[in-house]
């Protein structure tokens, strides 16, 4: 028995473990920190365990009973489905236990519909069977999250930072293996310093409205894929900031797991998707956060799989023991500084410019790597309409695509600034708009190389006759007309878009790398 148990439950798991009490069904017991799960059938029953952590106490069964209808009445506004109800666990005079049987209450379970452990994103990511079409569904459902999420005192979420970074220095002993009090008091120092540098947008962004009643824990094993959709399940407790954080707080905890458990660029793909779903230009300058923000994240998991470790067996205690060393050398990672960098990649349509931004930017800058900007979504967004609705010639005006070019140069230097780097995705035929970008990075002090894709017009028309959902309007009539254009001299790094894809994405990477 740990020093923070201050009951004895044995009783009662060993009841819940037994197949009997569940009519001979098979039974599966998952322990945590704070509660202990069994799955028997198609039902989860979950405990909470009687602890007394410093931020969390758990020591009555009051509490306990208080703990669980909080986490079902929060639960149930993010997976309805998945939270039943709240059954008492009674002893008969005899002494025996039952589900909800007309004895002593001795404990109480909050019972929920058991889903399939495969369904959790924790092993779809590890699994590699996350795909980009399921990042972008977590991307709009955490988007969809925030954006309903009660708005709440940006002034309780500094309140929060402080706790965390007191737990950061006061951890369980087991953690110390993972972390030693040393390396804490380094990565404390270093997060306090960058958090000191930024308190301004800290506060700017709750005034703003951005510190909200997130979910709170929105780590990969809190996500199950139902009826083809992800879930946010067993929402956080107040202590651990589900009554108020920042929303790229909350989004870094999905981010710090995919860069951990998914495959490669998979986090860069949910940073763009929910982006791209929240337009918010706040959350441009708010990147200057993310880098402590996730690793304030990696810490915590670390900490979360190193207490893990002593309440599990076997091969699961090694395994959570090997995850608790793997989020604490992504922590110190992630505090290393990167020197933003602005790559645009222009060419007419057709030669491959957005295929090769997305491909290109996990791998710039800081993790979980580049904001990719497109001037066909710039284009759509200024004239408010769905990212496939095609948009008439009115909207291609020299001056309509002088805003378009004004915007992505805003809004990458707003990102540069914030020390993050950018993939510029636009046509950029004109002298003038090339050096608009260089500006940019000359401004922001930022490397940047531009890159010119060439390709035959067979080839672009091609392409572009193969486009289905696509946010750009540009058919075999605008690969024509611009076959006849001069764009003037280039002096941008030209690359043959008709090699094969791997060798343009090697030839985009030795350029970037060359220049910088």
């Amino acid at each position: 028995m740990y020093d923070y148990v201050v009951a004895d439950q044995s009783f009662v798991f060993d009841t819940l473990a037994d197949p009997a009490t569940h009519n001979g069904k098979a039974v599966e017991r998952i322990d945590t920190p704070t509660s202990v799960v069994f799955l028997a059938g198609d039902v989860a029953y979950k405990l909470c365990r009687a602890v007394a952590y410093p931020e969390l106490d758990q020591s009555s069964l009051s509490q306990r009973l208080m703990a669980l209808e909080g986490e079902r009445s929060r639960g149930c506004g993010f997976a309805a489905w998945l939270y039943q109800d709240i059954v008492p666990l009674t002893r008969d005079p005899h002494g025996s236990l039952a589900i909800g049987g007309g004895g002593e209450t001795v404990e109480w379970a909050l019972r929920m519909t058991r889903y399939d452990p495969a369904c959790g994103l924790d092993s779809i990511a590890s699994t590699s069977r996350i795909d980009s079409a399921m990042l972008v569904e977590l991307g709009a459902m955490l988007a969809e999250s925030h954006a309903g999420a009660p708005i709440i005192d940006g002034r309780r979420f500094l309140s929060f930072i402080d706790d965390a970074l007191r737990r950061i220095g006061d951890p369980a002993d087991c953690a110390e293996a993972f972390i030693t009090s040393r390396e804490r008091s380094n990565l404390r120092q270093t997060i306090e310093a960058r958090l000191r540098d930024q308190r301004s947008l800290l506060i700017a962004r709750g005034s703003a409205g951005l510190v909200r009643q997130c979910h709170g824990r929105a780590y990969l094993n809190h996500i199950v894929l139902h009826e083809g959709r992800p879930w946010l399940y067993a929402p956080a407790a107040r202590f651990t900031g589900g009554q108020g954080i920042d929303v790229l707080y909350d989004l870094a905890a999905s981010l710090v797991d995919l860069l951990l458990l998914g495959p490669a660029g998979s986090a860069n793909t949910l940073l763009n998707t929910y982006l791209w779903r929240t337009r918010r230009d706040a959350d441009l300058t708010g990147l200057a956060l993310l880098p402590v923000f996730m690793a304030m994240r990696a810490i915590e998991a670390a900490d979360y799989a190193a207490v893990r470790a002593p309440l599990t067996e076997g091969g699961e205690r090694e395994t959570a023991g090997l995850l608790a060393a793997r989020y604490a050398d992504l922590a110190r990672r992630l505090l290393t500084k990167s020197d933003p960098s602005l790559v645009v990649i222009g060419g007419f349509s057709g030669t491959g410019k957005s295929t090769l931004a997305h491909k290109l930017a996990p791998g710039l800058g800081a993790a979980p790597g580049a904001v990719v900007l497109r001037s066909d979504v710039e284009r759509k967004l200024l004239f408010g309409v769905a990212p496939f609705e095609r948009l008439d010639e009115d909207a291609y005006r020299p001056e309509i695509t002088g805003a378009v070019y004004r915007i992505l140069c805003e809004k990458a230097e707003a990102l540069l600034c914030a020390g993050h780097s950018v993939v510029i995705d636009a046509v950029a035929a004109l002298p003038e708009e090339r050096l608009a970008f260089s500006d940019v990075a000359l401004r922001s002090g930022a490397h940047m190389t531009g890159i010119w894709l060439d390709a035959r017009e067979e080839t672009r028309l091609a392409r572009v006759s193969e486009r289905h959902h696509d946010d750009s309007d540009a058919d075999a009539g605008v690969v024509r007309q611009q076959s006849g254009f001069d764009p003037g001299a280039i002096d941008w790094q030209r690359i043959d878009a008709e090699d094969a894809p791997s060798k343009v994405l090697d030839s985009a990477r030795r350029a970037s790398e060359r220049l910088h």
